[in-house]
């Protein structure tokens, strides 16, 4: 006969890192956003930050919030991004993946571009078309500018 455990299970091992659409208008200052960024490698100074070790930039206002989160994808000065993308994008850096995931985009071209409820979503694509070169993020209320 089997013996059952009556301890508490262990708690769930957390897979991947937090989701960098979160950083979006939160104060770049705030402790919890500090450790959300270090994760990536960030520290979160005014105007711009960059780990271009895990191809991850951010920018700031001058009043201190988290305004663009950029993505980087192609290598060059920074590493290319690996990990699940922001906003339900999937993980998989290409353009048909991002079309399942996401729905098709608002505006199509050489850039995707998604107005989501929670983010807005820049695609940017290698020569190919086909593989992300860059991911810009801004909040829903900001059209994601070039970075």
């Amino acid at each position: 006969m089997a013996h059952l455990s009556t301890a508490a299970p262990a708690p769930a091992r957390r897979v991947g890192r937090p989701d960098l659409a979160l950083l979006l208008g939160r104060p770049a200052r705030d402790p919890g956003i500090r450790r959300l960024c270090a994760e990536y490698g960030l520290t979160p100074r005014p105007g711009r930050a960059t780990a271009r070790d895990t191809g991850v930039e951010v920018h700031t206002s001058p009043a201190g919030l988290i305004t663009t989160v950029v993505l980087h994808f192609t290598p060059g000065p920074f590493t290319p991004y690996h990990g699940e993308l922001p906003a339900g994008a999937g993980t998989v850096p290409r353009r048909a993946a991002m079309w399942t995931a996401l729905g098709r985009p608002e505006a199509v071209g050489p850039e995707d571009h998604w107005q989501l409820r929670s983010v807005s979503l820049r695609a940017r694509y290698a020569p190919d078309a086909d593989h992300l070169d860059q991911l810009t993020l801004t909040p829903p209320d900001h059209l994601p500018r070039a970075a």
